[in-house]
């Protein structure tokens, strides 16, 4: 849980930093989202709260302003 708590955060915290310098994009984090997804895919149906973090992840990319 710790580790997609780890790579959540650093995906946030570049994004943010890229946002901030290019602006926000069309799909932007969606990237992120996708390879958060594969990487975890086998918890999609799990209920250890993994792929809700990374529906929340997704949510806050499309919701993110600068």
């Amino acid at each position: 849980m710790k580790k997609i708590e780890t790579a959540i955060s650093d995906y946030k915290q570049r994004l943010t930093r890229k946002a901030k310098r290019v602006r926000i994009w069309e799909n932007f984090g969606q990237e992120e989202v996708r390879v958060l997804e594969e990487t975890y895919q086998k918890h999609k149906f799990a209920n250890d709260g993994i792929w809700e973090k990374i529906r929340d992840f997704d949510i806050w990319c499309q919701i993110f302003t600068c």
